[in-house]
């Protein structure tokens, strides 16, 4: 294992921009979150507006069957 001996300004420069990156990241994330649950509501409202089954999506056996099915009110 190789150490290296940090000087001041190393240390800094290691930890410099850590917290801007991060707060960049979770708002990745909460973006991406919301964008999911926009297209689960749109994919809701096309099998309503296309009169589709909704049996298929409640097996619960595929992630997008459990986030689908609280949009999804009637059994056909």
């Amino acid at each position: 294992m190789l150490l290296m001996s940090v000087v001041v300004e190393q240390g800094l420069a290691l930890i410099n921009g850590t917290q801007l990156i991060t707060s960049l990241g979770a708002e990745a994330v909460e973006r991406a979150l919301g964008v999911a649950r926009q297209a689960d509501i749109i994919a809701a409202l096309t099998v309503e507006a296309l009169r589709g089954t909704t049996k298929a999506f409640h097996s619960g056996k595929t992630f997008n069957a459990a986030s689908l099915k609280p949009f999804l009110t009637r059994v056909t």
